[in-house]
């Protein structure tokens, strides 16, 4: 197979990833472990200092909802951390993965390439962003909180009000950078997956064409293909298949726990937000933030779920791929292989939440309506 060496797809995710100290290689020294975890100590230490206090569910909604949001963040930081070594793996199988055919192969790697960057340019602002849009509201605002986010302890605030203002905001915007750029990173894989899975299919629907043209090359032309130049280029087409579900185990490694994490964590925050727009008068900012809150919460369960079943859509095809093939008339031998490539491609690659459950867009829907029953139940304790 020719391989798709020397292609470099994500070079500039690697840089932006960088910013907190999450460098994607397998190349680093012991600096780069020591900063793969500084930021993370200091996240947490911020978490402890803010979370350790008496709660109120009725005098502190806000705090809460901003408690949840560290929540979800702080599990995320450590489980994609420990997974850094797996990363780089997949991105580097993904820029080396062996081609069955070279037929538009500059082109796929072109799309390839294409895709990478086009979210490399526009995805890594875009959680600073949304923190520091918030910061900016809460600032032109009357002001009714002393800081754009949770609270932080007296001592702190009479020290410095400044000083919190500007930690906090550090903090929660690269807290964003991470949380999307990881969000990111899976999407980038999956999509690449995608194109692979249905690179694949199209090889295999052409596999006795690209037999014939490699028969006529050497011995000219001719009506039966041999059972050694079908031999051959399934034996491509089945290592490729290989090669893709081998790195789609990976990424499920890579990413079930987080998900499982963010499921939870998510599901929680949107109920809370839910409930907190109640609370607040229609036009105020505190509504328009918490409508900003609930809606990037519910795209992040979908986008998630959507480009995932695209990958399972796209394995679950290969099997019919075989079927659409030339195969009348061949080698017999050749139509039992195919056979059997359509019993393997009929188990289809799976991506599940920690293992519990599969990620698909039905459980999109599934977590979506239990987020709404969470947010009657408490609007309901609250009218009581």
């Amino acid at each position: 197979m020719e391989k798709s060496s020397g292609m470099d797809y994500f070079s500039k995710l690697r840089k932006v990833t960088n910013l907190v100290g999450f460098k994607l290689t397998n190349k680093g020294n012991k600096w780069d472990a020591i900063r793969l975890w500084i930021f993370p100590l200091i996240v947490y230490s911020y978490t402890a200092v803010v979370l350790i206090r008496k709660w109120s569910f009725a005098n502190d909604m806000e705090d809460i909802l901003y408690a949840a949001g560290l929540g979800n963040c702080v599990p995320r930081i450590a489980l994609a951390r420990l997974q850094v070594s797996n990363f780089a793996d997949v991105f580097d199988f993904l820029e080396n993965i062996e081609l069955p055919t070279t037929r538009n192969k500059e082109k796929f790697q072109a799309s390839l390439k294409r895709v990478t960057t086009i979210m490399g340019k526009i995805a890594p602002p875009f959680g600073i962003s949304a923190m520091l849009v918030v910061s900016a509201g809460w600032f032109f605002s009357n002001k009714p909180r002393p800081l754009p986010f949770i609270t932080m302890p007296e001592w702190a605030l009479n020290y410095s009000s400044l000083g919190c203002v500007i930690i906090q905001v550090s903090i929660y915007c690269l807290m964003a950078h991470e949380y999307v750029m990881v969000d990111v990173l899976k999407i980038c894989i999956l999509l690449h997956l995608k194109m692979h899975f249905r690179n694949l299919r199209m090889n295999i629907k052409n596999i006795v064409e690209q037999a014939r043209e490699d028969y006529k090359q050497e011995s000219g032309p001719c009506n039966e293909i041999p059972w050694h130049y079908l031999r051959k280029n399934l034996g491509k087409m089945v290592s490729y298949h290989n090669s893709l579900l081998k790195i789609t185990e990976t990424v499920e490694t890579i990413y079930n726990k987080s998900v499982l994490s963010s499921f939870i964590n998510l599901s929680l925050f949107a109920c809370l937000t839910m409930y907190s727009m109640s609370l607040f008068p229609l036009l105020s900012v505190e509504f328009a933030v918490m409508i900003f809150y609930t809606t990037v919460i519910l795209l992040m369960f979908f986008v998630d779920c959507f480009f995932t079943q695209q990958v399972i859509t796209e394995s679950e095809e290969v099997a019919n791929s075989c079927y659409e093939s030339d195969f009348v008339g061949s080698d017999p031998k050749f139509q039992k292989a195919l056979v059997i490539i359509m019993r393997m491609a009929q188990n289809s690659v799976k991506f599940t939440i920690g293992k519990f459950a599969p990620l698909s867009v039905a459980t999109c829907v599934v977590i979506t309506n239990a987020t709404i029953s969470y947010f009657m139940i408490l609007r309901n304790i609250k009218n009581m």
